[in-house]
């Protein structure tokens, strides 16, 4: 009826603020109670798994151990029927599930965790604030990993050589005006220290470089020759 009034040229009925108090009534009247479910408990799960080990059907087996992972690991069904052979790795009595996050389910639990970094940044150790700064890399939003460090400057755990080096590879790959020379200071300030001439940190200097060697449309000499410097082995550990 909406589309038909468009294009006439009037205007939509369905849009009048009697129409809407009609339908809004007749919503409520016809609304049916929300009624929650059961929520599973531990009984119910071991009631399911002992009826599993009697002698069944290869369904009622697999039916028993969707519940038993969704329960253990808070899986959603969407999540456990993405669940590969290779997802799995059992280590004597101890089993590891690693399940690719989607990107945003993974946004939202970012979200939250670093809600609870800015409300007492000393409760995270730099093992904590890497990973974040990993997860964010991961769903490539590199203005987080950037505004992270750049808020907390001087909380003692952003001083680490890893997270300076997944800083300024976040200031590479956002390249905004003036980003890529702040990325080349944080880097060569920690090749000062002979202990951080690894092959990450050399790698990414030298990648840097090049990229500005290529948007110089290769006239920079200087970022050119630099590149090829910090690529060079005889600067790493590789040896």
């Amino acid at each position: 009826m909406a589309w038909i009034h468009s294009t006439s040229g009037l205007a939509s009925p369905s849009a009048h603020p009697l129409v809407k108090a009609i339908l809004g009534g007749l919503q409520r009247t016809l609304a049916k109670p929300v009624v929650k479910k059961e929520p599973l408990t531990i009984e119910m799960v071991e009631a399911m798994l002992a009826d599993a080990d009697q002698p069944g059907s290869l369904s009622d087996m697999r039916l028993g151990t969707a519940c038993l992972l969704g329960y253990a690991a808070f899986l959603r069904f969407s999540e456990l029927v993405e669940l590969r052979p290779c997802d799995f790795s059992i280590v004597g009595d101890v089993m590891t599930i690693h399940i690719l996050r989607k990107r945003f389910s993974l946004i939202f639990e970012l979200k939250q965790l670093r809600g609870m970094i800015d409300e007492d940044p000393h409760l995270f150790t730099a093992e904590i604030i890497l990973n974040l700064l990993l997860s964010y890399r991961d769903i490539q939003d590199y203005e987080s990993m950037i505004e992270l460090v750049d808020k907390l400057p001087n909380h003692e755990q952003m001083q680490k050589p890893p997270i300076q080096m997944w800083y300024a590879f976040a200031l590479n790959r956002c390249n905004n005006p003036g980003d890529k020379d702040h990325a080349l200071s944080v880097m060569e300030e920690q090749l000062k220290h002979q202990e951080n001439h690894v092959s990450d940190v050399l790698c990414l200097c030298g990648r840097i470089y090049k990229d500005k060697f290529v948007e110089s449309d290769y006239i920079d000499n200087e970022c050119r020759d630099k590149a090829i410097h910090w690529n060079d082995p005889e600067h790493s550990d590789w040896s």
